[in-house]
């Protein structure tokens, strides 16, 4: 009997590492994630052999890329939520002084989050896009910390929109909705103004240059959270030091107002750090308004609607089972209007150019749907040129950009006969020589309150707008 027993568990231990090796080495490997950038096969080097590096990396590249590996992390998810949160355990309620775009970047190494630090910069737009490596952070972020004790134990039998509002990861969690919370900062919201405001006196005074900053999901949501009101003003602070510091040769779109009168509406992702189509519609609403041009009124758009959209808050918030069995839908409207769009790389708007025959739009695949707002313009991957069939008003606009300008061209081909976007992290040439070459008419500046006050991405203003 005990032979027999023996031979039972080693038969049991063979076929459980037959199992796994199966599994984890002749199974097709994961080559794309939900959640994040996979990781790269590491460069061999004697170094990096001996010092243990290398085969950690390897280990890594394997783990990270299993057969199913984002069902492991979402069930992971649900079995950790079982156990809540220990009595011992503190959260990290992260925010930024001097932030620059939620993660914008980590996407691309910046991209892919981390963004512009822990809640601060990484775009995650950009994983699907060609250097997905994170949207490239928005920007470097100084940040500070503080330390909430609040538990995230919610009893089970409230209806989770009616949960105390919680710390995940680097995130805040209001009922479905994960936020980041805004720190702010004043002294950069000036000096993004002043940038501005010299970049314009430089041009021709036939240019019209146009602000846009475009505030946070906080600045109309984490009022409802108790305790962390206070970041709702941070975006108004910000946003008010930026219109009354701007010249009279720079014209501010403020769009607070008209966010905050639909924000029962889906004008920002639950599960994402950036806003929404409807969002970059009502803004792009004000912004027709202000530059005299042709606008449609929403019915005028085709919509396509996605289910099953869980975005990169769900990441950032250490996979919150809140956020993974709530997704939302993704909706894109598309224009009416007749347009081609020609690609060129990001640094500049002369190489390695290609036409795309769905204009601003891209098909990001249902593997990939925490980049479905890649669907703009694929990210931040490209600079873009679109050249209206139907508008012949003369009007040429040039809008530089983070990632939640990325959403705002589809409502603006009806006003202008042309459309240049570039992204401000990333391109390269003089923006007046730009302006002068192109013929371009109008300049809009369009980007979040991160970016805004962020040191890096003003950097990268002051040296293109030279």
């Amino acid at each position: 009997m005990k032979k027999t027993t023996t031979i039972i568990c080693l038969c049991l231990i063979v076929f459980v590492f037959a199992f796994m090796f199966i599994f984890s080495v002749c199974l097709p490997r994961t080559t794309v994630s939900d959640y994040s950038i996979l990781k790269e096969w590491p460069e061999f080097s004697f170094k990096t052999l001996f010092s243990g590096e290398y085969i950690s990396d390897v280990i890594y590249c394997f783990t990270d890329t299993i057969h199913g590996r984002d069902r492991f992390i979402d069930y992971e998810a649900k079995i950790s939520d079982l156990y809540g949160l220990k009595e011992d355990q503190e959260v990290i309620d992260i925010y930024t002084e001097e932030s620059d775009e939620f993660s914008e970047s980590s996407e691309s190494s910046d991209e892919v989050v981390s963004s512009d630090n822990s809640l601060g910069s990484v775009d995650i737009s950009d994983e699907t896009s060609e250097d997905v490596s994170p949207e490239q952070s928005e920007g470097s972020n100084e940040s500070s910390t503080e330390t909430s004790t609040e538990s995230s134990e919610n009893s089970t039998d409230q209806p989770v929109d009616k949960l105390p509002p919680e710390i995940s990861g680097s995130v805040l969690i209001v009922g479905t909705r994960a936020l980041e919370l805004y720190g702010g900062n004043e002294a950069n919201a000036a000096l993004y103004a002043q940038v501005l405001n010299e970049f314009a006196e430089n041009l021709d005074k036939s240019v019209n240059v146009y602000s846009m900053v475009i505030p946070k999901a906080s600045a109309y949501y984490v009022e409802q959270a108790k305790g962390y009101e206070g970041y709702v003003f941070l975006n108004k602070r910000d946003i008010d030091k930026i219109t009354n510091t701007l010249s009279d040769r720079v014209i501010d779109v403020n769009i607070y107002n008209i966010l905050g009168q639909h924000a029962n509406e889906d004008i920002y992702f639950r599960t994402d750090h950036h806003w929404t189509a409807l969002g970059a519609y009502y803004a792009s609403s004000v912004f027709a308004e202000k530059a005299g041009v042709s606008f449609d009124v929403l019915s005028a758009f085709r919509e396509e609607r996605r289910e099953g959209y869980l975005g990169t808050m769900y990441k950032y918030s250490n996979h919150s089972t809140t956020l993974l069995n709530n997704p939302e839908d993704f909706v894109a409207y598309y224009p009416d209007s007749s347009y081609k769009t020609t690609y060129y790389s990001a640094t500049d708007l002369k190489s390695s150019a290609f036409d795309h025959d769905d204009g601003f739009f891209w098909q990001i695949g249902d593997k990939q749907k925490s980049s479905w707002y890649s669907t703009f313009i694929l990210g931040d991957s490209y600079s873009v040129k679109a050249v209206s069939n139907d508008c012949k008003n003369g009007r040429k606009l040039l809008i530089v950009k983070d990632s939640y300008g990325n959403a705002l061209a589809p409502f603006m081909i009806e006003g202008f006969e042309e459309i240049y976007i570039v992204d401000a992290r990333k391109y390269e040439l003089s923006l007046i020589e730009t302006v002068e070459e192109f013929g371009i008419t109008d300049v809009l500046f369009a980007e979040c309150t991160f970016s805004a006050v962020g040191t890096s991405y003003i950097d990268d203003l002051k040296e293109i707008c030279k």
